[in-house]
């Protein structure tokens, strides 16, 4: 198969009129759900449903029979470690045959491939899909990389063979299955043959900027958008990369070892100092609510703009950006029936939703064992195409989560038991920001309010997330974190910063719902941060 044929077999879906794709949503939805109907899920929610609207909406504790194979398949794990130089995609499919059993009621086709969540409620669970959902993954994920590479529609840069940037959650995350599906069009760099004998994400990032050193031309990729930037800093100024990784430390090993490569930087003469001639992208594909943050830093570096897309574990690539409108999203109908929560509790249709309203996505994955679930994630709908199609931005969770690099994502209500358990009660006088430099890490504003330093906050903060979120602990030891300061940072305010910032919010005309300043401050949002700093 030839680069236009299989553009035209992932792609050609999405060229088609609202009216058409519209069409064939609804009869494969219909299909969806008579096969649907079969399983135990159906026959305990909604055995007396004749229509959708019946049907009640569903969350994970809906699916008991998910939930037993998830926590099965965890303990399967641990009697059954993968083997070294064993793929991880066929460790995972190998598990799940054994445990099919579980879910054979619940699953209406045969089970194809096991996802675990990154956690964006702050709990990891396990999905399990069946053949057409992986089969529309597949070509979705196809689609997404040469979608990303293309000026407009009908065409693309990306080649058959061009090699693109392997450095995200790997098999079982959605993000690793991506990289599997497109096998073996695009070739993942570093190869998965390698990385997937290595747990350290740490240690496989620096191999995929050693791979790119060596001359490997990696033309696509899919990340968050400070990955790349990352890359950015390291490939074009390593002294200063390594400065603020010095800087980010305490003494010790690692600050040697850092002040070692910062000297080392300074006196390396360097081959390449243009950031085109080691990393020549012709796209990249980017997700999250921060992804227009790093739009313009794309704009200058790369000279491109990065295709925004929307995908989860339950309902696989869900929205994406398109060649003429890379940032902004519009449905995936080929592979998900579409329904919307709007702001009174109702639910609508895809072809009712309204221009600048925010809802609440409902989706049913086709191939899978769900059906009208709430994802949680709030989107607008931004505009609407002349044929009808809603365009989407994503909004972010309905409640706010903080994530970091899609292995870890903190809740509102999380950080507020992590603080209480670290001895900080009874005070709502702090917000949290996540920043990306030196790398990812949180970054606290809080009022003295206890009798630890700023050091000892960070410790105890540290170690109070340790205890609440498995996932963050898990972070911390597949990225060999040694330091509390290297993931969280305290800064304390002056005495009466909230007070005076509420007041300088009113003061600015702000509604009443703005003049508190939020816990979890957006990354887009560092006009509040910078204020709560200032007052």
């Amino acid at each position: 198969m030839d680069e236009k044929a299989l553009y035209e077999q992932s792609c050609g879906f999405f060229e088609k009129s609202f009216a058409y794709q519209y069409e064939e949503n609804l009869k494969r939805h219909q299909e969806h759900l008579q096969r649907w109907k079969e399983t135990v899920t159906y026959k305990r929610l909604a055995s007396a449903a004749e229509h959708i609207e019946q049907i009640p909406l569903t969350d994970y504790q809906d699916y008991q029979e998910m939930a037993e194979f998830g926590a099965t398949l965890q303990i399967l794990i641990q009697q059954e470690p993968k083997k070294e130089g064993e793929l991880l995609a066929d460790y995972y499919c190998k598990l799940a045959k054994k445990l099919a059993h579980i879910v054979e009621d619940a699953l209406p086709y045969e089970l194809a491939v096991v996802v675990k969540t990154t956690g964006s409620t702050g709990t990891s669970k396990w999905l399990v899909h069946g053949e057409p959902f992986w089969e529309n993954f597949r070509l979705d994920s196809i689609a997404s990389g040469m979608l990303a590479c293309s000026e407009r529609w009908g065409e693309t840069k990306l080649k058959i063979g061009d090699k693109g940037l392997n450095v995200v959650a790997p098999v079982p995350y959605l993000s690793g299955w991506s990289l599997v599906s497109s096998l073996p069009y695009f070739q993942p760099v570093p190869p998965l043959e390698v990385t997937d004998d290595i747990p350290d994400a740490r240690k496989k990032f620096y191999l995929a900027l050693r791979v790119m050193e060596k001359g490997e031309k990696v033309v696509c990729g899919g990340a968050n958008a400070a990955t790349f930037y990352m890359l950015f800093r390291y490939f074009t100024d390593q002294t200063a990369f390594f400065t603020d990784l010095y800087n980010s430390v305490d003494f010790g090993a690692t600050k040697l070892y850092f002040l070692y490569r910062v000297l080392k930087s300074m006196f390396k003469a360097r081959k390449n100092s243009n950031i085109f001639d080691i990393l020549p992208l012709k796209g990249a594909i980017v997700g999250g609510a921060d992804t227009k943050v790093y739009c313009e830093f794309f704009r200058n570096t790369f000279g491109i703009v990065p295709l925004q897309v929307y995908a989860s574990s339950e309902a696989g690539i869900a929205l994406l950006g398109t060649p003429d409108d890379k940032l902004d999203l519009i449905p995936n109908l080929r592979s998900v029936y579409f329904e919307f929560i709007n702001d009174k509790g109702e639910i609508v249709a895809l072809d009712e939703v309204k221009k600048d309203e925010v809802y609440e996505m409902v989706v049913t994955p086709f191939g899978s064992g769900l059906a009208r679930y709430r994802s949680g994630d709030l989107f607008k709908i931004v505009k609407i195409r002349d044929d009808g199609l809603p365009i989407f931005s994503c909004e972010g969770r309905r409640m706010g989560v903080i994530d970091v690099y899609s292995y870890f994502r903190l809740t509102e209500r999380m950080i507020a038991e992590a603080l209480a358990q670290a001895g900080l009660k009874n005070s709502d006088k702090w917000a949290v920001i996540k920043q990306s430099s030196p790398q990812e890490h949180l970054h606290f504003l809080m009022e003295k309010e206890w009798d630890y330093s700023e050091a000892e906050a960070e410790k105890h903060i540290f170690n109070s997330l340790m205890r609440i979120s498995q996932d963050f602990a898990d972070y911390v030891k597949i990225f060999g974190i040694k330091k509390p300061s290297q993931l969280i940072k305290v800064e304390y305010l002056k005495q009466g910063a909230f007070t005076r910032y509420i007041m300088r919010a009113a003061k600015l005309g702000l509604p009443l719902g703005q003049l508190k300043a939020p816990k979890i401050i957006p990354m887009n949002r560092v006009d509040i941060f910078d204020l709560l700093r200032s007052v």
